[in-house]
């Protein structure tokens, strides 16, 4: 699950889909790149389900990869 949360349009993603997150408050969202740059003591306190912006397809060599929902 960890390789998956990644940085993506103002929210913390759990999942690679981007179905699931926190939106982060407004001051971090031009300051952090990466997971690593939030600080620990950031207090996310309201998880989004939403539809998922993500799919996994079968890439060139057969193994799957991650494309934008049409």
């Amino acid at each position: 699950m960890l390789r998956a949360i990644h940085l993506h349009n103002e929210f913390v993603y759990l999942d690679r889909a981007e179905s699931v997150g926190f939106l982060l408050p407004p001051r971090y969202d031009d300051v952090a790149d990466r997971i690593e740059h939030l600080p620990a003591e950031l207090v996310l306190d309201t998880l989004y389900v939403m539809p998922p912006a993500m799919r996994q397809v079968p890439g060139r060599d057969g193994k799957p990869v991650w494309r934008p929902v049409d």
